[in-house]
């Protein structure tokens, strides 16, 4: 994530999550737990946006909370109308049964692709869910490291990272994060995956194929692609990665996806 979105928008929300129930004077009890709940998701929402990797929970939570307020407002309205009010009343002020099923379109259904999946394929994902680069080391020059799972792990002197070698042909390398040696905590995860990608490989065909789906135009480039690299960089969230596939056609593109929590996300690319 672009730390600009969380320096304007965390004392925006903050402000906000204190004045709503200072200045707000709702007639009925649910409004009094309509303003807490919203002023509880804006510190969420500040929260998940200061560390989207550790924070994630709170993200969805606010998600969640999304989802919930739409199903709310479309059962209020639908009973009004079914109770004979117009189904659009007029004026942006006023609540209707349209402007409820508007809210689950826009909102309600991109909250709950959030919740279920850790993304949403809009705007937001490019604030809650995009990754900062860990900071790299000053570049010089390791010995290479020894692990009795994992064998010989060389220094990319370059990239700064290090750098499992595919177990065989065909297979995917692992890239580990750490300074003066590959950092302890992502070890085990990198293990596993030398040892056993067997999960890992098996979930790749399903994400290309929804790939492809999405994005019809590059179907072809899509269905040649094969994991060139697994990267663990971040100790905080040893069970998170992102893939890296490579594949003929590509050019400059290059395709990755999350793997969240030992979960494969959906397809994506860099130009």
């Amino acid at each position: 994530m672009n730390r600009w979105y969380f320096w304007v928008l965390a004392p925006i929300m903050i402000a906000g999550a204190v004045i709503i129930p200072l200045v707000g004077e709702p007639a009925t009890i649910a409004g009094h737990v309509l303003g807490y709940a919203v002023s509880a998701m804006l510190l969420l929402a500040t929260l998940g946006l200061a560390n989207s990797i550790r924070f994630h929970w709170a993200l969805r939570a606010v998600a969640a909370g999304i989802v919930m307020l739409g199903v709310a407002y479309f059962i209020v309205e639908l009973r009004m109308w079914l109770d004979g009010a117009p189904i659009e009343r007029g004026g942006r002020e006023r609540p209707s049964l349209w402007s409820a099923v508007g809210f689950l379109v826009v909102f309600g259904y991109p909250a709950m692709r959030f919740m279920l999946e850790g993304r949403s394929d809009t705007i937001v994902d490019a604030i809650a869910t995009e990754r900062r680069e860990p900071p790299r080391p000053r570049s010089r020059t390791r010995p290479p490291y020894y692990d009795i799972v994992l064998h010989t792990i060389e220094w990319d002197d370059d990239e700064r990272v290090w750098v499992v070698p595919a177990a065989e042909p065909g297979m995917f390398s692992i890239t580990l994060g750490g300074d003066e040696r590959p950092h302890p905590k992502l070890i085990p995860h990198a293990r596993e995956l030398h040892m056993d990608p067997s999960a890992l490989l098996a979930a790749v065909p399903s994400v290309l194929e929804e790939a492809a789906r999405q994005i019809p135009e590059a179907a072809g480039e899509i269905c040649g692609l094969r994991i060139a690299a697994v990267e663990l960089l971040w100790p905080d969230a040893p069970d998170d990665a992102i893939v890296r596939f490579e594949g003929p056609g590509t050019g400059e593109r290059t395709w990755r996806a999350d793997y969240i929590g030992r979960r494969l996300r959906p397809l994506g690319f860099d130009d």
